[in-house]
């Protein structure tokens, strides 16, 4: 079976996320990736799946691949890292590997973390806090871990004391902790 390898630069911060063939580790330890990487985790050497689409032909494609490497070297620029992402054989629906020179959409599949919460970046705060309210209607102000800032949404571990706890995404005027607010469905809270 023949096999095409496609170049995909990804932001620097997300090697984590990613596994590689020829080592079967994850890269970069110490940075919080960004928008687009997400998954089941991997098992030792199980590289990092994808999925790579493009519209040609006046027909969309799929096809399975892997992450095989990265390139040794980040662009100086862009700082963007280069991963090689194999693609061998027909598509989902048939059609032979994707033409040389065709744009592409590829989706790559990296780990996952247990414990997160999926938030708006909107509703995490300065120093890493996030304000709450319970039914009771008092704002609390939570510190939080952050796992992975995107480029809408943030992953973030948080204590909250009580079940019916939820995240305030609205923007409020001189909020402390301890204040009451008036919740309302949907649509984040409003100050008492």
């Amino acid at each position: 079976i023949h096999k095409a390898e496609i170049i995909v630069p990804i932001p620097d911060e997300d090697l984590q996320w990613i596994t590689f063939m020829d080592t079967g580790t994850n890269m970069g330890a110490h940075v919080h990736g960004a928008a687009g990487i997400e998954g089941p985790p991997h098992p030792a050497h199980q590289p990092s799946n994808a999925i790579v689409s493009a519209e040609y032909g006046g027909q969309r494609h799929e096809w399975s691949g892997r992450v095989i490497r990265s390139a040794a070297e980040l662009d100086p620029q862009s700082r963007m890292a280069h991963l090689v992402v194999e693609v061998g054989g027909q598509s989902h629906d048939g059609a032979v590997e994707p033409p040389v020179g065709l744009f592409v959409d590829v989706a790559i599949r990296g780990r996952t973390v247990d414990g997160v919460r999926r938030i708006p970046r909107v509703a995490l705060r300065p120093d890493d806090v996030v304000w709450t309210a319970g039914e009771d209607g008092v704002l609390r102000v939570r510190p939080v871990e952050v796992v992975r800032k995107g480029i809408d949404d943030v992953l973030i571990r948080v204590d909250l004391e009580k079940a019916d706890e939820r995240v305030i995404v609205s923007r409020l005027k001189g909020a402390t902790d301890g204040m009451k607010v008036r919740l309302e469905e949907a649509q984040g809270v409003r100050q008492r």
